[in-house]
C-alpha cells in the first residue's frame, strides 16, 4: 500500500544506519552478531506489521523513539496501546500456537484457575477441567481438585506460575474443609504429552417430565484439523436434535475464546432455523481508517465486515438458549451471547463476563523460507452484534448471578451444581432445591494465569492481498 512504502523505505535506512554504525564499534569481529542482527530483523517485522494492521496504529511510538530496544518482546510492549489494549501479544514459537488451534497441544490436560487464600501469598490450583484421556485423565485427577503443593513445594505468587507450567512434575492435592485448606500426604506424578483437546468436555441431555435439555460444557473455540472439532460439535448437535432436546444449556464458565469460525459454526447450530437460512447478520467488525476503507471499497472484502450464519447443516432451530458465565468466559464466548442475541432469548447464569469486545489477526514471517519462528497477534478490530453493541469493558452482567464456588465444585451435569441447577429451574418451573452461593465461603482470590490472558482472544480470519 503507498502509505507504507515510504514508512517503509524510512525503517528500513533506519535500520540500515544502526546496522552500519554498529559495525563500525565492533572493530575487532568482521560482523554484526548473528542474533543480534536477527533481532533488528524482527523488531523491523513487528513494526511493519502493527503499523499497518493495529486497530489503534495511530498511537505506535515513531521508531526512532523506541529503535534502542534489542529484546523483540520488550519492543513489542512498546508498540502496545495501554491501558485501552490488554490483548495483543507475540510468541516465538508459532508451531505451538498451531497445535493449539488444531486442537493437538502439548499438555497434562489440566484446565486451572490458581489463587490465593486469604491476606497470605499462598496460592493453591482448582482444577476446572480435565481433558478426556490425558495424563491428568488416566492419574485419576478431576474437577474440582485442589492442588497445593508442586514437586513438594507450596506455592506462592512468585512461583506458582513457573512450577505449574513444567514439562513434568509431581502434585500434592488438598481438601477444603470448614474454611481451611490440608495436604494429602500421596503425591501423583505429572508429565505433558500430545493430547486430543476436545473442546467440548461433557454433554448430556436431561429428561425431566416430558422436557429433554441438552447440556454442553464448552471451554475454547477452535476447529481442530479439517475442522473435525467443529463436525463433531455438529454431531452431538443432531444426536440431541434426534433425542427430541427442545431447550439447550451451553456452559462457557471456562471458555477464554479462540476462532471466529468456531463462534460462527456453534451460533448456526444454535439460532433459530431462520436467522440462518437468510444469512442474517451474526457480528460486525470495525477497523483502523486504512483498513475500513479498504474493506468498505471493494465487495469481495465484505465478509471481513460482517459475518453471516452459516448453513453448516447442524441446527436446534431454537426460540432461546441459556449460558452459564463466569469471569473467564471471554472474547469469543461473549460474541457468541451478544450475536445471538438480536434473534433469540438469551438467558445468563453466573458470573460478570471478562469483558473482551476486539479480534486479533495471528501474523507469521511471510519470507519463504521464514526467517524467524516469531508470530504477533495483534488487535486488529472491534466488534458488535447487528445492532450495534459493544464495548462491554465491564463484561455481560449475569441475568442470574450466581457464585462459582469452586472449592465446593460439582462434576459436570450434577444437578447439585447451583448454576446448573438454575439454569434447569428456568426451563422446566420446577425448583431444585440447591442452595445458591452468592459469596466465596472463604477469601479465595483467584490470579490472571499468563496462559488465561494469551487465550482470551477472537482469531480472525487474515486476508490475502
Amino acid at each position: 500500500m503507498i502509505w507504507m512504502k515510504l514508512k517503509h523505505i524510512f525503517i528500513a535506512l533506519t535500520i540500515g544506519f544502526t546496522s552500519i554504525f554498529v559495525f563500525s564499534c565492533r572493530k575487532d569481529e568482521n560482523s554484526i552478531d548473528p542474533q543480534i542482527q536477527l533481532n533488528f530483523d524482527i523488531m523491523h517485522w513487528m513494526y511493519d506489521e502493527m503499523d499497518d494492521v493495529y486497530y489503534w496504529n495511530t498511537t505506535i511510538p515513531i521508531y526512532n523513539s523506541i529503535k534502542s530496544e534489542t529484546d523483540p518482546k520488550v519492543f513489542f510492549e512498546r508498540l502496545i496501546y495501554k491501558p485501552e489494549d490488554r490483548w495483543s501479544w507475540l510468541t516465538d514459537d508459532y508451531a505451538a500456537l498451531m497445535d493449539e488451534f488444531a486442537g493437538t497441544p502439548t499438555s497434562m490436560g489440566i484446565g486451572s484457575i490458581p489463587g490465593r487464600i486469604g491476606t497470605s501469598d499462598t496460592v493453591i490450583i482448582i482444577v476446572t477441567y480435565v481433558y478426556s484421556g490425558s495424563p491428568a485423565d488416566r492419574a485419576g485427577i478431576k474437577r474440582g481438585d485442589i492442588i497445593v503443593k508442586i514437586d513438594g513445594q507450596e506455592m506462592d505468587t512468585s512461583n506458582y506460575y513457573s512450577l505449574f507450567n513444567q514439562e513434568s512434575y509431581s502434585v500434592n492435592l488438598g481438601s477444603y474443609y470448614n474454611g481451611t485448606i490440608s495436604s494429602f500426604s500421596n503425591s501423583i506424578s505429572l508429565a505433558t504429552e500430545t493430547i486430543d483437546s476436545n473442546p467440548v468436555v461433557f454433554d448430556t441431555i436431561f429428561q425431566f417430565n416430558n422436557t429433554k435439555i441438552g447440556y454442553l460444557v464448552y471451554i475454547e473455540f477452535i476447529s481442530g484439523e479439517n475442522d473435525a472439532l467443529l463436525n463433531d460439535f455438529g454431531n452431538r448437535i443432531d444426536e440431541m436434535k434426534s433425542q427430541g432436546v427442545t431447550d439447550l444449556i451451553l456452559d462457557l464458565r471456562y471458555n477464554p475464546g479462540g476462532e471466529i469460525s468456531a463462534a460462527n459454526y456453534l451460533a448456526s447450530c444454535i439460532a433459530p432455523a431462520t436467522a440462518v437460512s437468510d444469512k442474517n447478520i451474526f457480528v460486525k467488525f470495525k477497523y483502523n481508517s486504512n483498513y475500513q476503507a479498504l474493506f468498505e471499497s471493494r465487495p469481495e472484502y465484505s465478509p471481513y465486515l460482517f459475518d453471516l450464519f452459516t448453513d453448516n447443516g447442524h441446527n436446534l432451530n431454537l426460540n432461546r438458549v441459556f449460558f452459564l458465565t463466569g469471569q473467564r468466559s471471554a472474547s469469543a464466548s461473549e460474541l457468541l451471547i451478544i450475536g445471538l442475541k438480536p434473534y433469540m432469548e438469551v438467558v445468563k447464569i453466573g458470573e460478570q463476563t471478562y469483558g473482551k469486545y476486539t479480534g486479533a489477526w495471528v501474523i507469521t514471517d511471510n519470507n519463504f523460507p521464514p526467517k524467524h519462528n516469531w508470530a504477533i497477534v495483534p488487535i486488529v478490530s472491534k466488534y458488535s452484534n447487528s445492532e450495534d453493541f459493544t464495548d462491554f469493558k465491564d463484561g455481560l452482567t449475569p441475568d442470574y448471578y450466581i457464585f462459582d464456588n469452586l472449592l465446593q465444585a460439582k462434576a459436570f451435569g450434577d444437578v447439585a451444581d447451583p448454576i446448573l441447577a438454575k439454569a434447569i429451574e428456568l426451563i422446566t418451573g420446577q425448583s431444585l432445591g440447591i442452595k445458591k452461593s452468592l459469596t466465596s465461603e472463604i477469601n479465595f482470590h483467584s490470579l490472571v494465569n499468563p496462559l488465561q490472558s494469551i487465550k482470551s482472544n477472537l482469531y480472525l480470519e487474515k486476508p490475502e492481498f
